[in-house]
């Protein structure tokens, strides 16, 4: 609720410039393997810089530009928990093993994608578990 409420939807916005922010696809969940869990969004592309983000005034919400990244994603459907979604990950991970690019789960850079609102009906629910590769571990996947 804190995010949602960084871009005004259960209240007023709380950022600097108390502007609405839409809300995007996908919901990032990372972390959940650890202590700390992150849940992040893209931001709309009306944002070309990131010195026209508004600044949150939640200081438990920041605001980062992320690199580009590679990475390999696993689709699937319905309502996921997190151990639904560690599973997910160990399948895609010996798919990615099967086709050469080993990645040790302890060592692994992962995210669960979720595309949809809550209120969608879980066989419509588009859900992935994304992994980091590195851009020769992607490009090898090509071959």
């Amino acid at each position: 609720m804190t995010l949602a409420g960084y871009i005004g939807v259960t209240k007023s916005p709380q950022n600097s410039a108390n502007e609405s922010i839409a809300m995007t696809a996908p919901v990032s969940k990372s972390g959940m393997d650890g202590d700390t869990q992150m849940m992040s969004f893209i931001l709309p592309a009306s944002y070309t810089s990131i010195s026209a983000v508004p600044a949150p005034t939640d200081p438990a919400v920041t605001v980062v530009e992320l690199p580009p990244q590679y990475g390999a994603v696993h689709k699937f459907s319905g309502w996921v928990t997190d151990s639904q979604a560690r599973s997910k990950l160990s399948s895609l991970l010996v798919h990615l093993n099967d086709d050469g690019v080993t990645i040790p789960v302890t060592e692994c850079n992962w995210e669960l994608w979720q595309y949809n609102p809550p209120f969608t009906i879980p066989w419509c629910r588009r859900n992935e578990v994304f992994v980091e590769l590195t851009k020769e571990q992607a490009e090898g996947l090509g071959k």
